[in-house]
């Protein structure tokens, strides 16, 4: 029986971790139990999976200890530890968070499942002890096919003996190998700059003044916040440094600009590789002592490249070769990524370096009025003039009645980007004035008055910018009608035509349609010139030349990691008519075929709707449309006994709601029964109509719809309107293929009993929106897991951890359903758990919170359950990519990608836990990106080429595709349903999205932190919950 959540045997942590935490456990809606509060220290604040590893939380004011200066408090640590600082696997994470489990000499080592939550005591010693014996070491050893391994403490499956199916090949990874270590210790320091809450750029101003470099010597490594590391031994260093003479600045402040730098020996001051070099060597498990050592060198290797390239997290650009103009004043360049991490090898655990290309989007340098101009969508400074031009607005006669047009507020994308001016000509002999646009003001040059030296007479007086500009320095500005720059710099107010945009500013927002479709044009490459890309990268970050790897002894090998894959047997793809093989293409088509299995009811009641417009087709347009459709879906399988369905247009009726409702009404008078499929031909992609109609079709009627684009009607091609019958077909009960593989049960596909396939999902909004985030979860409906029923709500704000209420509310119904349909009323003997979106840092999360909510909704269910389950996380958001031979027809398609079916198990994996990536599809453009799977739990002891072949089996079930998709269908179903949830909101369909504005007040239905107005449910008539209404 799953009891509490286990806790942590480490105490809380000191500074703003432990508030985090706590916060991090409120917010995931769960009740907090003995075991959370135990455990809830230990947890990592929620964030998004990528880190640049600066910024540590802050662990608050400096505190000198009493002893004296020179001398370190024993109970002060200015550094928090946060694991994600770090590319590693989940179990450094597990020892960090006091997450290590425990092997007595009784327990079965040859299980992968036995350190399920449910089996961990509340207090447990490490994995390994020195009282285990030699025999249970060797056991422990036994799961490479040459090498003899290590388990480090972890309660995650190790890595067990590669997969040998399939036809071997050799692929070269984007990932060079590390041959040389540092053997000598290196000196830890703690940094205070200032009061400890400096901004970065007065950090590091401080820290690279040639006073402080010149007093603490060469090749020190500062991580831009609190640590620096050195290889000499330094007493303690207190500097009060003026930045103003620092950097040779004249200008006269009332007060100098400077502060005071403290640095002085960390806690634990020696930062030492010996144990590093014995965990790579398998003679020690990972502890604290080790995340320090790979810290230090996740900071080595971005030093120099910090000092000479601009630098974005971790990644560095230089003056683009190739660069492209992506619209609105945005450009796009390369650059290159850079990590390094331990990962396994044919030769043994080893460090490793993975680089790759990194696509940047930044502002184009230029004239503000031009970037301006494009925002604006104006043809030039006079047009932008006049757009730019306030509102009389009633409604804010407080503020004089000017609004802002339409046009000026999409100039303040430009906040917070650096500027200089072009009107002082230029003086080589100082430095480039420099201001940051702090806002933009709804004023002109001639409106705009302030207090200012008058340039003749010396007196302060009362002028207009566009005056000042006149007499101090005769420019009569051409465009004085313009809105004027605020600066961050006091009582600074500039004319935006005289402003110029400095040069390498990184575009932090969301990129538009026009943005998205030029930088796919520009990103995606295919993999010869990807390598290219990459090969420029490394002259940029060129090793070779680096003085700091020099300094520490750290050698990277010159040449890429070339390691042994294998491609899996694909499988054939099951019609109705017969099997098709595809072969390494990963592609077929369905001409001749039927689906294999068609509607589940006979299609007799369904009408179709013509949204009425500029270029919407007629009558006859629509009835040829139908008559093929019909022909096309019955050749398909397709069970059709009403071939005239009701036809009739929109009318004035622009709102989706009421068409739904008109449609409905009339299709249901019509056959009289309940509508079974309601179809729309649009005239656009109008995101706000289609949001609509699916939103009453879903939520309202419980009844499936089918969009469809007019322009696509008018065509009536047979191509496109058998990919829409994959959809109409998945939505009417049927499902297009089945994978017929390697291992194959008649009755249960991939596996030889009653198995439950759920795929989980969370999605964010974008960076900065105060908008909710979406839990969806996917559960195949069938024994063969073709067909797939999805739920959706909301899930806090930027919450990833799914909440109890709603893991509840979506598996309770699709568990028992699935029972009662499927096994007689039992529940399933297995249980695969896909899951996507989360980082290393939250895999004890995922098996702490989710699955422990899983396993006591089953016991709940049925208190005898004896369901094993299976937890598997899947990733895309990783820099791993395979360069097969171009010329080797095994391993490589005539794009130069991967074959399907392609799997590495060795190069880029965990040095010890049990994870691979597999490039299951075939990529139409660019670089094929593999997913990178991590068993997290195995009770079902899958052997290792089964539990991979099924994933790879799988990818061929997608129901809309004729291609094997990418990652697990499961996953692929939550994505889609996601997206589906912005239609689901409870609000007034006229007051516009609330997954794009603000909070829900309070008073109404809430979920995770209960901030959130909780999605429309669909009803329960119908059926339609569990349905594939989503695809």
């Amino acid at each position: 029986m799953a009891g509490p959540k286990p806790p942590s045997d480490s105490g809380p942590s000191k500074g703003s971790a432990s508030k985090s935490s706590q916060s991090t456990s409120s917010k995931s809606g769960k009740t907090p139990t003995r075991g959370d509060v135990a455990s809830s220290a230990g947890y990592v604040p929620r964030s998004p999976p990528r880190y640049d590893g600066n910024r540590d939380p802050d662990p608050g004011p400096w505190q000198e200890y009493a002893g004296g200066a020179g001398t370190v408090d024993p109970e002060h640590n200015p550094i928090t530890w946060n694991p994600r600082n770090l590319d590693l696997g989940g179990q450094a994470w597990t020892v960090i968070r006091g997450l290590n489990a425990t092997l007595d000499d009784s327990s079965t080592l040859g299980s992968t499942s036995c350190l399920a939550p449910s089996s961990l005591p509340e207090n447990f010693p490490p994995i390994m002890s020195s009282s285990m014996s030699s025999e249970r070491v060797g056991l422990l050893r036994d799961f490479d096919l040459t090498h003899v391994q290590f388990i480090p403490d972890s309660p995650l499956p190790a890595k067990p003996k590669l997969n040998t199916t399939g036809k071997e090949i050799k692929l070269t990874l984007n990932t060079w190998p590390v041959k040389g270590l540092p053997v000598n210790p290196v000196w830890q320091y703690d940094v205070l700059i200032g009061n400890g809450v400096e901004k970065r750029g007065k950090i590091m101003n401080a820290w690279e003044s040639p006073t402080l470099q010149g007093t603490l010597g060469p090749h020190w490594i500062f991580d831009g916040n609190r640590i620096a590391w050195s290889p000499i031994e330094l007493k303690e260093v207190r500097k009060t440094l003026n930045l103003d003479e620092e950097y040779g600045r004249t200008r006269k402040r009332e007060f100098p600009d400077e502060v005071t730098v403290v640095v002085r020996k960390a806690k634990e001051p020696l930062v030492k590789f010996d144990k590093l070099h014995a965990y790579l060597d398998g003679q020690t498990s990972f502890d604290n002592e080790i995340l320090e050592a790979i810290n230090f060198l996740d900071h080595l290797l971005r030093m120099w490249p910090s000092s000479r390239l601009t630098k974005i997290k971790r990644s560095f650009f230089a003056e683009p070769r190739e660069r492209i103009a992506l619209g609105d004043g945005v450009e796009a360049y390369h650059g290159v990524y850079a990590s390094i991490r331990p990962v396994h090898s044919p030769m043994g655990p080893i460090m490793s370096v993975n680089v790759d290309v990194a696509n940047g989007t930044f502002w184009s340098e230029g004239m503000v009025i031009h970037t301006a101009r494009e925002l604006g969508r104006c043809r030039d400074g006079y047009d932008l003039s006049m757009k730019c031009q306030p509102k009389q607005d009633h409604k804010l006669d407080k503020l004089g009645g000017r609004g802002e047009s339409e046009t000026f507020k999409l100039l303040r994308v430009l906040r917070k980007l650096s500027i200089t001016v072009t009107h002082r000509g230029i003086d080589k002999s100082k430095p480039e004035p420099s201001f940051v646009i702090d806002k933009l003001l709804n004023q002109s040059a001639k409106e705009y008055t302030q207090k200012m030296r008058h340039p003749k007479t010396g007196k302060e007086e009362e002028m207009t910018i566009f005056q000042y500009f006149r007499e101090k320095y005769n420019i009569n500005l051409s465009y004085p009608d313009m809105p004027l720059i605020k600066t961050t710099k006091k009582d600074v107010v500039l004319p935006l035509e005289l402003c110029k945009i400095k040069p390498k500013q990184r575009y932090v927002f969301k990129l538009n349609d026009r943005q998205i479709s030029n930088m796919i044009k520009f990103a995606v490459t295919p993999p010869p010139q990807r390598w290219s890309h990459i090969k420029e990268g490394l002259e940029m970050l060129n090793w070779e030349q680096d003085p700091y790897l020099e300094a520490y002894g750290v050698k990277i090998q010159s040449q890429p990691a070339i390691v042994r894959a294998n491609v899996l047997p694909n499988p054939k793809v099951q019609f109705g008519n017969g099997p098709h093989n595809p072969g390494t293409t990963g592609r077929w088509d369905l001409r001749g075929k039927k689906f294999m299995a068609g509607n589940s009811k006979e299609l007799k009641s369904w009408g179709i709707m013509v949204v009425e417009g500029r270029g919407s087709p007629d009558k006859a347009a629509i009835e040829r449309f139908i008559g093929e459709f019909i022909k096309v879906y019955s050749q398909h399988g397709g069970r059709v006994v009403n071939p005239k369905p009701v036809i009739m247009p929109s009318g004035a009726n622009s709102d989706g709601g009421k068409m739904v409702e008109a449609l409905w009404t009339a299709t249901g008078n019509a056959n009289k029964m309940r509508p079974q499929m309601l179809m729309f031909v649009l005239l656009s992609k109008e995101a706000k109509l289609y949001n609509r109609i699916k939103k009453s079709a879903d939520c309202r009627y419980g009844v499936v719809s089918q969009c469809m684009q007019s322009l696509h009607v008018f065509k009536c091609q047979a191509q496109y309107i058998s990919n829409v019958c994959m959809k109409f077909n998945a939505k009417l009960g049927g499902f297009t293929t089945r994978a017929i593989g390697v291992r194959n049960h008649e009755k249960f596909g991939s596996f030889n009993k009653a198995t439950l396939i759920v795929g989980a999902d969370v999605s964010h909004p974008a960076p900065g929106a105060d908008i909710a985030s979406t839990a969806c979860m996917t559960f195949s409906t069938n024994l063969l897991c073709t067909r797939y029923a999805a739920a959706i709500d909301v899930n806090g704000h930027r919450v990833e951890i799914i909440a109890t209420s709603n893991i509840e509310k979506f598996m309770k119904p699709m568990i028992t359903g699935w029972a009662s349909n499927l096994n007689m009323g039992r529940l399933p003997e297995s249980l695969i758990y896909f899951r996507d979106g989360v980082s290393e840092g939250q895999y004890h999360q995922i098996i702490h919170e989710e699955i422990h909510d899983v396993k006591n909704l089953l016991q709940e269910i049925n208190p005898h359950t004896k369901t094993k389950i299976t937890v598997i996380v899947a990733t895309k958001r990783h820099h791993i990519r395979f360069f097969p031979d171009n010329n080797d027809r095994m391993a490589a398609d005539r794009n130069g990608n991967s074959l399907p079916g392609t799997l590495v198990q060795t190069g880029c994996t965990s040095p010890f836990e049990y994870d691979f990536y597999l490039c299951a599809h075939s990529a139409i453009k660019g670089t094929a990106r593999p997913v990178g799977y991590h068993v997290l739990l195995d009770e079902n002891n899958y052997p290792v080429n089964e539990l991979q072949q099924m994933i790879y089996d799988h990818s061929y079930q997608y129901i809309r595709s004729t291609t094997p998709v990418s990652i697990h269908p499961a996953i692929y179903y939550a994505h889609l349903a996601a997206k589906r949830a912005i239609s689901h909101e409870d609000k007034p369909s006229e007051s516009g999205p609330q997954m794009k504005g603000k909070k829900i007040k309070k008073e109404t239905s809430t979920s995770g932190d209960g901030e959130y107005k909780l999605l429309i449910p669909m009803p329960d008539q119908g059926g339609i919950r569990f349905e594939m209404w989503y695809v």
